[in-house]
Parts: C-alpha cells; sequence; structure tokens
C-alpha cells in the first residue's frame, strides 16, 4: 500500500481500503517504502506488534524523509486498519484535517423489544484533533438509534445504542453511521431482527448437546462457559451446527496448566463444522466463534 497506493494502475489491481480509512493512499515508491521499512526494523523490542511498527515506520520516514513520506506512512497504516497510536510522531506540514471512523462490532442481531449496542471508534488521520458529530440513517420503523455521547474528539469512541420496539418487522437493515466533522465519513451496521428460532439440528448422535446464540464476531464457552474434565485418554467428538449462510468456527482447547490451547479445529469455512481428538486425560472446553453471521447454533460433544 506504501510502495504503489491504493491504485497503482499499469494493468495493476486496487488494493481495498479499510471500512473508515482514506478516501485513496498515494504511493511513494519502493525504494522509499523499503528504506522506511528497514528503518523500522531497526527499532524492533521483543513486544513488536503492528501498532508499535505504525509509531516506528512514522518516526523513519519523518527523520529519513520529512512530513510528505511521513504522513503518507500515515494513511497507508489507517488505510489497513491500525489507527493512530498514543505518542506516534506528528509528522508536521501542512496536512489536511481529517479522521477515520470503525464501528466495532459492524452488525448484530436483536429480537423486537431489545436493543444491542455497538461501539462507534474515531482516530485522527490528518491534522490535529477535532469534533465529531455522530448521526444515524436509514434505521426502519420501530428502531430508534443513539449515541452516547452523540459527538466526540477524534481519537474518541461513542457507545450507538440500536432500540428495536416490539412492532418492529423482522428483517435486515442496513443502518449508516454518519461522523461528521472537517469532512463526512459514513460506515454501515447491519441490523438484523427476527423472532426466536430453534436452534438447529444435526448433531443427535452426541453425547451431551448445548444451545446457544451468537452475534457476528462474538464468542461462547461450552461447555455453559465452563470447562469439563475427562479422566482417561480417549477421542473427544465435537459437532457443531449454526445458523444457515454464515461461518461459525469450533475450537477444542485443553488447560496446559497455565492456559488454554488449542488441541483441534474444525475445518470448514461454512455453519456447521465437526472435530475429533484423541486426547490424553485433563480438562477440556470447546469454544463456538461466530466468524460472520450471527443466530442460534447447536454444539453436540462426545468425550471418553
Amino acid at each position: 500500500m506504501l510502495a504503489e497506493g491504493s491504485n497503482p494502475g499499469g494493468g495493476k489491481p486496487s488494493s481495498p481500503i479499510c471500512s473508515g480509512g482514506p478516501s485513496s493512499v498515494t504511493g511513494i515508491g519502493v525504494q522509499k517504502a523499503g528504506k522506511i521499512f528497514m528503518g523500522a526494523l531497526l527499532m524492533k523490542t521483543s513486544s513488536w506488534n503492528h501498532p508499535a511498527a505504525r509509531k516506528a515506520t512514522l518516526a523513519t520516514a519523518k527523520n529519513t524523509y520529512g512530513s510528505a513520506e511521513c504522513n503518507a506512512v500515515k494513511a497507508a497504516w489507517n488505510a489497513i486498519g491500525v489507527p493512530a497510536q498514543s505518542g506516534e510522531t506528528d509528522c508536521g506540514g501542512t496536512t489536511t484535517p481529517d479522521f477515520s471512523l470503525a464501528l466495532n462490532p459492524a452488525s448484530g442481531s436483536v429480537q423486537p423489544g431489545a436493543s444491542v449496542t455497538s461501539t462507534v471508534n474515531t482516530s485522527t488521520t490528518g491534522g490535529s484533533a477535532q469534533t465529531v458529530q455522530l448521526s444515524a440513517s436509514g434505521a426502519p420503523s420501530g428502531v430508534t438509534v443513539s449515541f452516547s455521547p452523540s459527538s466526540v474528539t477524534s481519537g474518541g469512541s461513542s457507545t450507538m445504542t440500536v432500540q428495536v420496539g416490539t412492532g418492529a418487522a423482522t428483517g435486515t437493515y442496513p443502518i449508516t453511521v454518519t461522523g461528521t466533522g472537517s469532512a463526512t465519513h459514513t460506515v454501515t451496521y447491519q441490523l438484523t431482527v427476527g423472532k426466536d428460532t430453534p436452534p438447529p439440528t444435526g448433531c443427535d448422535n452426541s453425547e451431551h448437546t448445548y444451545q446457544g446464540s451468537l452475534a457476528s464476531g462474538r464468542t461462547a464457552v461450552q461447555p455453559d462457559g465452563s470447562y469439563y474434565y475427562s479422566a482417561a485418554p480417549g477421542t473427544h467428538v465435537g459437532c457443531l451446527r449454526g445458523p444457515a449462510g454464515t461461518d461459525f468456527d469450533l475450537y477444542l482447547q485443553k488447560w496446559n496448566g497455565y492456559g488454554w490451547t488449542d488441541v483441534a479445529v474444525g475445518g470448514t469455512a461454512s455453519a456447521d463444522e465437526d472435530l475429533t481428538y484423541n486426547g490424553t486425560a485433563g480438562y477440556y472446553r470447546y469454544v463456538v466463534h461466530a466468524y460472520s453471521g450471527s443466530g442460534a447454533y447447536t454444539l453436540g460433544l462426545s468425550n471418553p
């Protein structure tokens, strides 16, 4: 992204930009990008991660080249969803004031008469911090959207509450969240309003079954938020059946004396996953993760 930009041309494909990022990124060339990357690696520590890499590359770009290249590095990080970090360098120079907008989670499922929340995150992507006014549009009849607070200083966050009335119609609705400051940015929240539906079937041969419901991006631990003890070695069998059209993931974890570690993972990118693990005696638990989509699931498990 930094070397070529988001639209390199010359027959090369465009690079996608994460929701809430800049509209485009202008590349600075592979030689400059390489020198900035190498300079940042010289600052690497044992706690190195993406936010630390952002700070290091910004400092290297400013010290090696100047404000233009530093701001290009900043735009590239914002484009891939790594936001501004506390203590990062001010690139200096003349920078157009701007900000980014993101939702966590970006979708939710709720029954009529209930509510669901999401966090609206903002960050300063150009110039100094600014006030961002939040609003929403596209909510269906019977649904109200509120923000607390209704305006934030870029870099801050707000809680969005989506209240669904008892008479709201079932369905899936895109709600546009708008942030207005020196510029205007939007992100989309996918709201699903539905009646209670029974969990999927298909794990009837399991010794034990558990049901639950997950919103997209959320995780649940089974059995019942806890774990089970297997006193003898043998085969553990997990059976997950999720909502149609979703991608739910299944993990079997074992306690190693210090923490939980994955010992088996379901192998499909779909709503249904099965796993088998031949393990020793010990403490085990299953983790169900809604990678994409929301709804009710059934987990069946059999253990030695």
